[in-house]
C-alpha cells in the first residue's frame, strides 16, 4: 500500500509516494502499522493526534446527548444504563438535593460543546494531514509551527512540545478545580447535597497527600504544626 504525503519545499508541494518506515521497528508501510509510520513526519503525526482528539471528543458528546434523549425521570441513572451522566452529576451538573436530576439542559449543553471541540480538532487534523507540511522542519522559520519541529535527540524541541501539553492539561485541571470551589460545586455522597468545595492549601496537608501518606499521619502532622504555631 502506498500513500501520498504532502510537504512544502521552496514554496512548492512535493509528493512522496511512500511513507518512511521507523528505524525502531520492522513494520511495513501498511495502514495497521499506526503512527509508527509517522515517526519522522511531525506534521502528519500532529494531524493524526488532532484527529484522535476529535474522535475522543465526539464519542462522549454523542453518548451524553443520547443519554439525555432517553433519560427517564424517577429512575436512577445506573438503572437506566447511563455511563456519562452519572460522572457529570458527580461534578454537580444538573442535580439538586438528594442527588436528584433537576435539569437535563446542562448535560445537553456539555454534549454539544464536545461536538464543537471535535469539529475544531478535526478541521485542524485534516489541515495538517492534507494541506500542511508533512514535516514541520519544512515550515517557515517565522511561523508558529516552527516552534514544534521535533527531533528525537533535541532536548529543547521536545521540551517545548511537552511543555505545551502540560500547560493545556493544567488549564483543564484548573477549570475543574475553580468550578468545584467557586462554581457549581460537587455532589457530596455523605450529605446528598451539592456544595462548593473549600480548598485546603495547608502545605503540610498537601505534602502528606502528594507523599501518599496515610490520612492519620497527615492529620497528626497538621495538628503538630498548628500546635507549634499557637505556641
Amino acid at each position: 500500500m502506498t500513500a501520498s504525503v504532502r510537504g512544502r519545499r521552496g514554496g512548492k508541494v512535493a509528493v512522496q509516494t511512500e511513507l518512511p518506515t521507523s528505524v525502531l521497528s520492522n513494520f511495513e508501510n501498511e495502514w495497521w502499522a499506526g503512527n509508527v509510520r509517522m515517526t519522522d513526519l511531525s506534521g502528519m503525526l500532529l494531524g493524526a493526534h488532532l484527529c484522535h482528539a476529535a474522535l475522543m471528543s465526539v464519542v462522549p458528546g454523542a453518548f451524553i446527548v443520547q443519554e439525555v434523549a432517553r433519560y427517564q425521570p424517577g429512575v436512577s441513572l445506573p438503572d437506566q444504563g447511563m455511563i456519562f451522566m452519572p460522572h457529570l452529576a458527580a461534578l454537580g451538573v444538573g442535580i439538586g438535593a438528594g442527588g436528584e436530576v433537576v435539569d437535563t439542559y446542562p448535560f445537553f449543553v456539555i454534549g454539544v460543546l464536545h461536538f464543537f471541540i471535535a469539529a475544531v480538532c478535526c478541521a485542524a487534523g485534516l489541515f495538517h494531514t492534507f494541506r500542511g507540511e508533512a514535516d514541520l522542519n519544512d515550515a517557515p522559520d517565522e511561523s508558529y509551527a516552527a516552534a514544534f519541529r521535533y527531533e528525537w535527540d533535541n532536548f529543547e524541541s521536545l521540551s517545548t512540545i511537552i511543555g505545551h501539553h502540560l500547560v493545556f492539561i493544567s488549564v483543564a485541571c484548573l477549570i475543574f478545580a475553580v468550578n468545584a470551589a467557586y462554581g457549581t460545586g460537587m455532589y457530596d455522597i455523605n450529605t446528598d447535597t451539592v456544595h462548593q468545595i473549600s480548598p485546603n492549601l495547608n502545605p503540610v496537608t498537601l505534602w502528606a497527600t502528594f507523599s501518599d501518606l496515610p490520612p492519620t499521619v497527615g492529620a497528626v502532622l497538621e495538628w503538630q504544626q498548628s500546635t507549634t504555631w499557637k505556641t
